[in-house]
């Protein structure tokens, strides 16, 4: 169309008055409150280089002119006219990605190697520590488990002790800055995310504070060298075993497989993550899937919805499907089984 003004997905959040999350602001995806699902959590990603925008919790999606139509109740020709002939804010631009910032991860078992000789390289702190012991786990499990912290000083000398073995060019959470390896850092506490093999896929990071979005994934995307982090699927207990728990969350599924004697567990990353669930499942020739997710499942739609999926996705396969109900005053299945030890 002759004349057309691409439109800022800020510029449409602003004027709609979306509540932006500070720290995410400069990033590629500024996260914000979702006003479709009232999310409170900071699940709207608004893609400042697409200028699209996404809710990971209620799925809503579009760009600028749709986020402003759907908010102010004007169709899109209106919104566009609204948007286009108002006064534009000055948002720094983003730059273009370069060539390799959409490379795909190296593969599995190179992954693999230079995340256990990473991990291998680090520390657990006694805050971390006392953190794991407190959810259940032995000390013989929190080491065959590889949790670390993320190194507040010394990092430069683990990289370059990395680097020196490997090559870390597209590896999730590594990148270089002005041709020195540098990795994501954040304070808390890293979790490998393996494969029924063993293999570590990924990390994601358990953080400190009182952030709303405790977990992150160990990530380099849009850097140089760097890459994405995808939303891998965690298997840990007894791969042998004929019944599989199906719950939300690495940590959640290592600490309900040893307070259950070792149960397989699968842990899907988020409940807007179930691809490649079957493949894992169908994979590992298990007969029976015991969904247990949160008791929130039971008041909150987007769970339950998930819920709903996994069973569909479970009686495809032709397994046998069971969902799993504890107490509600305890949140997660690792709480409930938790209590019963204590008891």
């Amino acid at each position: 169309m002759s004349g057309f003004i691409e439109i800022p997905i800020l510029e449409a959040a602003k004027r709609v008055g979306l509540r932006l999350r500070f720290c995410s602001a400069g990033y590629v995806e500024v996260l914000a409150h979702c006003p479709f699902c009232e999310d409170t959590h900071y699940h709207l990603s608004l893609n400042t280089r697409k200028n699209l925008f996404r809710c990971n919790r209620c799925k809503e999606s579009g760009n600028s002119v749709t986020l402003y139509a759907k908010l102010m109740n004007v169709d899109n020709a209106a919104a566009y006219r609204e948007l286009a002939e108002g006064k534009l804010y000055a948002i720094r631009p983003v730059p273009e990605p370069k060539p390799n910032d959409e490379q795909e991860p190296k593969p599995l078992h190179i992954r693999h190697d230079i995340y256990y000789d990473f991990l291998s390289l680090l520390e657990l702190s006694v805050e971390h520590r006392e953190n794991l012991l407190a959810r259940g786990l032995s000390e013989e499990r929190i080491a065959r488990n590889m949790y670390r912290s993320i190194p507040a000083d010394g990092a430069c000398e683990v990289l370059n002790t990395l680097s020196e073995r490997y090559d870390l060019t597209v590896i999730p959470g590594f990148y270089t800055d002005n041709g020195k390896w540098v990795m994501y850092r954040n304070s808390g506490f890293l979790i490998p995310v393996c494969t029924a093999e063993g293999y570590i896929q990924g990390l994601q990071i358990r953080l400190d504070g009182n952030e709303h979005r405790k977990y992150r994934w160990f990530s380099s995307r849009y850097q140089e060298n760097g890459t994405r982090a995808y939303p891998w699927i965690h298997v840990t207990g007894k791969v042998s075993n004929k019944t599989a728990c199906v719950t939300e969350g690495a940590l959640k599924a290592d600490v309900a497989s040893s307070l259950s004697q070792d149960a397989l567990f699968v842990a899907v990353p988020g409940i807007n993550c179930l691809n490649g669930l079957s493949d894992v499942l169908k994979g590992m020739g298990v007969r029976k899937v015991v969904e247990a997710f949160d008791m929130d499942k039971h008041r909150n739609p987007h769970v339950a919805r998930a819920v709903e999926e996994i069973e569909g996705i479970v009686l495809n396969l032709g397994l046998e499907y069971q969902s799993c109900n504890w107490n509600s005053s305890y949140k997660g299945i690792d709480d409930y089984l938790l209590s019963r030890t204590a008891g």
